[in-house]
């Protein structure tokens, strides 16, 4: 059965703010930061379900969805760490 997901967007606690605030870059302190605090955000945020089914349903694999990162999305999509030597 398909999930209705429209709309999450227009009440979400993101709405109003630069999307790249949701996608940090690279792996030092400044980004990790970052990403605990658009985690903040998404935790009151009256859309995080359907943002976080949107993100694992559509493989969105960047950037804090649902207020999970990439690494955390991957573990419950079952997928682990990714591989560096494809099989």
């Amino acid at each position: 059965m398909h999930q209705d997901l429209s709309g999450w967007r227009d009440v979400g606690s993101c709405r109003d703010r630069d999307p790249n605030f949701f996608h940090p870059l690279g792996k030092g302190r400044a980004a990790l930061r970052q990403t605990e605090v658009a985690k903040m955000i998404c935790r009151a945020c009256p859309s995080r379900e359907p943002c976080l089914a949107f993100a694992l349903t559509t493989g969105q694999e960047l950037g804090v969805w649902g207020g999970t990162s990439p690494e955390e999305r991957r573990l419950l999509r079952g997928g682990g760490r990714r591989s560096q030597v494809a099989s």
